[in-house]
């Protein structure tokens, strides 16, 4: 669980979890990555170096998407 990445016992496991994230990223090259939760979505913008958009306010805004080269 992300809760425990903050106990002593766990100390890095984020660090090393973005890392990992980041290599398979680069490995694979996914042409899409859905992201779900505002945490989510701050975090994701971190590891790919820009701000990801909100999400919609309703369902009749749409779909909201950035387009990066990874």
């Amino acid at each position: 669980m992300s809760a425990d990445l903050h106990t002593a016992a766990h100390r890095g496991g984020r660090a090393a979890g973005v890392r990992i994230f980041k290599e398979l990223v680069n490995l694979v090259r996914p042409r899409v990555l859905i992201a779900h939760g505002r945490g989510t979505r701050r975090d994701l913008g971190k590891v790919l170096g820009q701000p990801l958009p909100d999400p919609p306010a309703s369902l009749a805004d749409g779909i909201r998407e950035v387009v990066t080269p990874l």
